[in-house]
Formats: structure tokens, C-alpha cells, sequence
């Protein structure tokens, strides 16, 4: 059984379709909720989130950095204006959904389009069924995952310009 199932068929009306391994994902951070004084917070990738399935990010191939603003950005900048856009974050998808778990390996994170009517490139990352064992729970194992998905998004390159993340302005 896939670790992902929901990963196999497409989940909303509004969506492209399955997210593919070869896709961009871009991941928004905004100052003070995930990142402050220069560095990248733990709620960043927040296991609540991920345990929920609601972390969002956003598929490059079908958006723009313009519209990843105005759907992604400037509605969490207008919730509370005392946030700031600091800059996003890309990953592979290939890459987030190699992070593994387990002997052997076993997927860690799922990625799922959510694709909504205002915001079709809309998509979900979320803890896999592997990670539902009582030993995935131990701290340790939930820290290296969210320690492996940071590197994965590129973390050490530092947060990118909206504009760098996707092909088209």
C-alpha cells in the first residue's frame, strides 16, 4: 500500500491534476511566523501542519509570482499587517517526497494538489501513513524529517525573490 495514497489521484475540481515528481513547489515565508532575526523558525514547517495535511505551497509550473502574491502572500499580509513578506523558498518535488522514514525506507511527506477556483497552483504538504507508526513519534524522528524537508527547500541559499521562483513574471 503507497504511502500516499491521496498523492495518486487528482483531489479538487479547481486543480491541474496530481502533482508530478518533476514540478517546482514553492513555499511563501513571512517574518515573524517563519522566519525572524534573519533565520528560519521551526514553525516554518510545522508538524501540526504537516500532521493536519494543511501546509501550503504553491506549484510553480501553473502560477506566476504575481498571482503567488496575491493568493498566497497578500491575503496572510492583510489577516495580520504585522507580518512581512520576506521571501520564498523552492524545492523539487521528487525531493520532498524522497524524504524517507523507517527500515526500509518508507515515504515521509506527501504532496497533494488542492488546487482552489481563485488559485489552481495551490498545493498541500502532509505527513505520509508511514509516519503514523508509534516510533515515527519519537522526537528525534519528526525533528530529522523537518530538518531534512528545510535542506531540501534549499534553506542555505536563503530566502529567494517571489520572481526567481517561477518561469514566468
Amino acid at each position: 500500500m503507497p504511502s500516499c495514497p491521496k498523492e495518486l489521484t487528482k483531489q479538487k475540481q479547481a486543480s491541474p491534476g496530481v502533482v508530478e515528481s518533476s514540478e517546482t513547489l514553492v513555499y511563501m515565508l513571512l517574518n515573524p511566523d517563519h522566519w525572524e532575526n534573519g533565520k528560519l523558525k521551526k514553525a516554518a514547517f510545522s508538524k501540526s501542519k504537516l500532521k493536519e495535511g494543511d501546509l501550503s505551497v504553491c506549484r510553480a509550473d501553473y502560477c506566476t509570482a504575481d498571482g503567488a502574491y496575491e493568493h498566497a502572500v497578500k491575503p496572510q499580509l492583510e489577516r495580520n499587517p504585522a507580518r512581512q513578506f520576506v521571501g520564498a523558498l523552492r524545492a523539487l518535488c521528487a525531493d520532498i517526497r524522497g524524504i524517507a522514514v523507517d527500515d526500509p525506507p518508507k515515504q515521509a511527506i506527501c504532496v497533494i494538489d488542492d488546487g482552489l477556483d481563485s488559485y489552481p497552483a495551490h498545493a498541500l504538504l502532509a505527513y505520509s501513513d508511514a509516519t503514523k507508526s508509534e516510533k515515527f513519534w519519537l522526537r528525534n524522528n519528526q525533528e530529522a524529517v523537518r530538518a531534512n524537508l528545510t535542506l531540501v527547500f534549499g534553506i542555505n541559499g536563503g530566502p529567494l525573490p517571489l520572481r526567481d521562483c517561477f518561469r514566468q513574471a
